[in-house]
């Protein structure tokens, strides 16, 4: 049994709530966490009876809160991403390229003025004279090019939006490096028997963080879409 958020061996520490909170909130903040622990203990302790200490089982539902519930998914559509930084890479080669030095004047940079606009102007200078710079050394393309290669190349290893149920593609990712964490082995990769541990684990595991989606629906997504570590 979980001892209480007020007792000695509350597995809460003062500098896991953010100290400036109002009593009240940083209360029911101190409750939630509680709360939620004392959950996590009940739906993963038959998986993992280590979590029976209350210390590893705070620890452990702190790192999933983390990672499957504030840190989600980060996906995008990709060909409007690729059009982004095209649009970018056009404006960049204009400013670059294009004779502003005769007909502009700038103004100097005025570094101890405070009014937010002159600094950002300062700013808006700055990258106007290092555009210019770029192109007196004949960097242009080259630097433009290798931008929108990088920016390409990121872009490929993020998910794509698409029609896909994300908060559980994203939960099947925590709860496979939850396993890992608590048995030290590698959950299935591949195919995931629907009779198995495991799957029992994620249906739990879904239960728990409140998403309504199959789970071996969402393992098959994650392994379809879920970007792998590339092999060097």
């Amino acid at each position: 049994m979980l001892p209480g958020p007020d007792d000695e061996a509350s597995p809460f520490y003062p500098d896991e709530i953010d100290p400036t909170l109002d009593p009240e909130t940083y209360l029911r903040v101190q409750q939630f966490h509680w709360a939620q622990t004392v959950e996590f203990q009940r739906t993963f302790v038959g998986y993992f009876p280590h979590l029976g200490d209350p210390k590893l089982a705070a620890d452990e539902w702190h790192w999933l809160y983390e990672s499957a519930v504030l840190n989600p998914a980060e996906t995008i559509h990709r060909s409007k991403a690729k059009a982004s930084i095209r649009k970018v890479a056009n404006a960049l080669r204009v400013l670059s390229t294009h004779d502003l030095q005769a007909p502009l004047i700038l103004p100097d940079i005025n570094p101890n003025d405070r009014d937010p606009v002159v600094r950002w102007e300062n700013e808006v200078v700055r990258i106007i004279l290092t555009l210019w710079e770029m192109e007196h050394q004949k960097l242009t393309l080259k630097v433009i090019d290798k931008l929108v290669a990088d920016s390409d190349a990121l872009v490929d290893e993020t998910p794509e939006t698409a029609n896909v149920h994300w908060v559980a593609v994203n939960a099947v990712a925590s709860l496979r490096w939850l396993w890992w964490r608590n048995t030290g082995k590698h959950a299935p990769a591949r195919a995931l028997n629907p009779e198995s541990k495991f799957c029992a684990f994620l249906r739990d595991g879904f239960a728990f963080l409140g998403i309504k989606a199959d789970p071996v629906s969402a393992f098959k997504r994650w392994v379809a879409r879920w970007p792998k570590p590339k092999v060097v």
